[in-house]
């Protein structure tokens, strides 16, 4: 990272120039490791949750979507699956609901049409 005045220029580094930081063997596929960005981040005032750090891979979680950029695909991940089913199953299990109760439920499905596109047409009932 360069700087000039206000401006910072990030240059493309060699692939033997590995920012002084400790590197595994899948690291050294990468210009960069998660421990350059956490570097990085903390000098930029960006504090991560260092223990949610991942592997550079094809395939990972965020913000409980799998992505999957091998096959262009965005889908739940399984652990999220899990949780919306387990509320809906609790949820159907009473017959009265306070409000906020049904404001949370009402969120999981939101959430999911982020990656479900065609979810969105069966909300209009729920709304």
């Amino acid at each position: 990272m360069l700087q000039t005045g206000s401006q910072l220029w990030f240059k493309e580094c060699a692939l033997d120039n590995h920012n002084n930081s400790l590197r595994s063997k899948h690291d050294t596929l990468f210009c960069h490791n998660i421990q350059d960005i956490d570097n990085t981040s903390t000098e930029l005032g960006i504090f991560w949750q260092l223990n949610r750090d991942q592997l550079f891979t094809p395939s990972t979680i965020y913000i409980s979507f799998l992505w999957d950029l091998d096959e262009h695909v965005v889908s739940l991940s399984q652990p999220k699956v899990d949780m919306y089913l387990k509320a809906i199953h609790s949820w159907r299990k009473k017959h009265t609901h306070m409000l906020q109760k049904a404001l949370e439920l009402y969120g999981k499905p939101i959430h999911a049409c982020a990656a479900v596109k065609r979810g969105r047409a069966y909300l209009t009932s729920l709304e």
